[in-house]
């Protein structure tokens, strides 16, 4: 008999999208005029802290794609403010008819892509 469980659905969908997301790597960012890393800080921030629902991770993993195509899209910085020590940068485009926010930030002159969620 096999000890294993069974993965559930969300554990299989945060999976599929982790293979997606390390495929990120840089994204251009017209607005930045820079690359934005996509790393484990952004990965972290969006789908392992504790307080976040099953349901809001499932959302935010399904909206990665838009994520990437918002920062590698936007010519114009929607918001711009300092929170934790760092300046978080914010796109937000209507995208498949869903208000998406993108959130990249800055640390020691890099760009981090941080957050994606709808509106």
């Amino acid at each position: 008999m096999s000890k294993h469980k069974k993965k559930s659905t969300i554990q299989k969908t945060k999976e599929h999208y982790f293979r997606l997301y390390k495929t990120y790597g840089n994204v251009f960012c017209p607005a930045l005029q820079s690359d934005v890393l996509f790393t484990n800080w952004g990965w972290s921030h969006l789908f392992e802290e504790k307080w976040r629902t099953s349901r809001e991770i499932e959302e935010r993993l399904k909206l990665l794609p838009l994520g990437k195509k918002l920062i590698s899209q936007s010519t114009t910085l929607q918001r711009k403010r300092f929170q934790n020590y760092h300046d978080h940068f914010e796109f937000n485009a209507f995208m498949d008819g869903v208000l998406v926010v993108a959130v990249v930030i800055e640390n020691k002159k890099k760009y981090y892509f941080y957050s994606v969620y709808r509106e």
